[in-house]
């Protein structure tokens, strides 16, 4: 693992932990750390193998939803609602999502978006994929991804053998 990539991840980790009630500050922090520096690991090596690279060889799709997506190989409007919310929290951008957000992935995307986006995100939530955001996002309603929701994402990156 790069010095960048647990820079960014610590930079991460201390912007999610702020969040959290001073008591638990630590605690979060080096859980959140913790996860962090073995998802990286683990999501650049799924990249590289759904990507044809060879072990070792460095790419950074985060940085590119279309990119992402495409990887990812979403086959519902739940896994691209999923991708999206991963998307987001793993490049760094934020860690909530709000409609706007996810509108703006499928346009990203280039795929056209549910009839009733309301109904896909509610729904979603009751398949454990998302969760309420403790706060709201520019003054809109916001979600997370749990961690169901990143290891729904995880196995899609991840080749069928």
């Amino acid at each position: 693992m790069e010095d960048e990539q647990i820079q960014a991840a610590i930079q991460r980790a201390q912007r999610l932990a702020q969040e959290a009630e001073q008591p638990f500050r630590a605690i979060a922090f080096e859980a959140v750390l913790t996860r962090l520096l073995g998802q990286v690991d683990a999501v650049s090596k799924a990249t590289a193998i759904a990507s044809g690279l060879q072990p070792g060889e460095r790419v950074d799709v985060l940085t590119n939803l279309n990119e992402f997506l495409a990887l990812m190989k979403p086959e519902s409007h739940f896994d691209r609602v999923a991708g999206i919310a991963y998307h987001q929290l793993h490049s760094g951008d934020d860690v909530s999502i709000t409609v706007a957000d996810v509108l703006n992935g499928y346009a990203q995307a280039r795929v056209s978006r549910p009839k009733n986006i309301h109904d896909v995100i509610r729904k979603s939530v009751q398949k454990g994929l998302l969760t309420d955001s403790a706060s709201k996002k520019n003054g809109e309603r916001a979600w997370v991804i749990t961690p169901t929701g990143e290891a729904h994402v995880d196995s899609r990156l991840r080749p069928q053998e």
